[in-house]
């Protein structure tokens, strides 16, 4: 049986029951029947021929999509630098019900288009030169727990009101510069919305990502195993950093999985995203002017991928035992622990 990331479900149970929980339960199987992504390529290609999003589009200043070769029509942020709807969501003030411990709010959060499906890099030159070299690797050993106390981490966590935001339940809270970010999401199909909590409780920014769950081609019959999720969400420097991906092969999506989107906030307008298959992991890292992030899958290329942070290229890859599931930086090393595999990596730019 091939890697199986552990569910975000799964990953805030062990993060609840703290040191010495049982580990928490694989997430479900993929879709029966389905292809796997074949070939020789190395981990440091692209995605191509019929698993892959073909082309490269450009994204153009700092809040806008514009250009020819950016995107557009239903796939585009509407508008000139906000996205569609009322096109910001700052400053809208956020209350807990202590009764339904719903988010009480004067706004309605913002719809985000569908994304691009390709994929779609800002302009300029990427300046990101990080590099990873493997130093050491070994069998993966002990419980999830014993590996995030060794990296010096912790896994988030799904505790905290409110509980629900517009009906839709809590999936995980992330730490975002002395705030949050908060994920209501339920598994399987329904919206996605990612909420920027204030330390004060204010609601900062709210988009629905409901229109990025499904890839716009997919295998007939593999309807139920294809939607996507947002598996993580950091905010640094005016910028939201998202990760959205399934859980089965690739070819069952045709190869539209595992992106690294940027949006600028407040708007939500559209910076770049990333080709597609280069994070499924559990969670990424931005360190300095890099995202390191990590793909693999049962019978797929297993590696972890550098990009740029102002682009969205790919800058750098390092091919992985087996599919990374979690990232930490501890003493000045990426630590990684994949579906069979504990690795180490040292960071090195030009």
């Amino acid at each position: 049986m091939g890697p199986r990331s552990l569910s975000l479900a799964a990953l805030m149970l062990v993060g609840s029951c703290g040191a010495g929980a049982a580990p928490a339960a694989e997430s479900q199987e993929p879709a029966p029947g389905s292809e796997s992504v074949s070939g020789s390529a190395s981990a440091s290609d692209s995605a191509a021929g019929s698993n892959s999003a073909a082309g490269s589009n450009s994204v153009s200043g700092s809040d806008s999509v514009s250009g020819s070769d950016s995107v557009s029509g239903s796939d585009s942020a509407a508008g000139s630098g906000s996205a569609a709807g009322s096109g910001s969501a700052a400053g809208s003030a956020a209350v807990a019900d202590s009764d339904s411990g719903a988010i009480a709010t004067s706004d309605e959060p913002v719809v985000l288009p569908s994304p691009p499906w390709s994929e779609t890099l800002a302009q300029g030159a990427p300046t990101a030169t990080l590099t990873l070299a493997l130093v050491d690797r070994q069998r993966a050993r002990g419980a999830l727990v014993d590996w995030f106390r060794r990296a010096g981490t912790a896994p988030p966590t799904r505790q905290g009101e409110p509980a629900q935001y517009r009906g839709v339940p809590l999936a995980m809270i992330l730490p975002s510069a002395g705030a949050s970010l908060r994920v209501y999401e339920a598994y399987g199909t329904g919206p996605t919305y990612v909420v920027g909590v204030a330390a004060t409780g204010e609601q900062r920014f709210a988009f629905d990502l409901s229109a990025w769950r499904m890839a716009p081609e997919v295998v007939p019959g593999d309807e139920a195993y294809v939607t996507q999720s947002l598996k993580w969400a950091q905010e640094r420097d005016g910028v939201l950093y998202l990760a959205h991906a399934h859980n089965t092969y690739a070819a069952s999506s045709r190869g539209l999985n595992a992106y690294i989107t940027a949006l600028s906030l407040p708007t939500g307008a559209l910076l770049w995203r990333s080709r597609p298959l280069v994070g499924n992991s559990e969670n990424f890292l931005v360190v300095d002017d890099a995202i390191i992030a990590g793909y693999g899958f049962t019978r797929e290329d297993d590696a972890l991928y550098v990009l740029d942070r102002a682009t969205g290229a790919v800058v750098s890859t390092a091919e992985t035992k087996s599919s990374p599931e979690f990232l930490a930086v501890r003493d000045g090393q990426l630590w990684v622990r994949t579906y069979k595999h504990d690795e180490q990596y040292s960071l090195q730019s030009e």
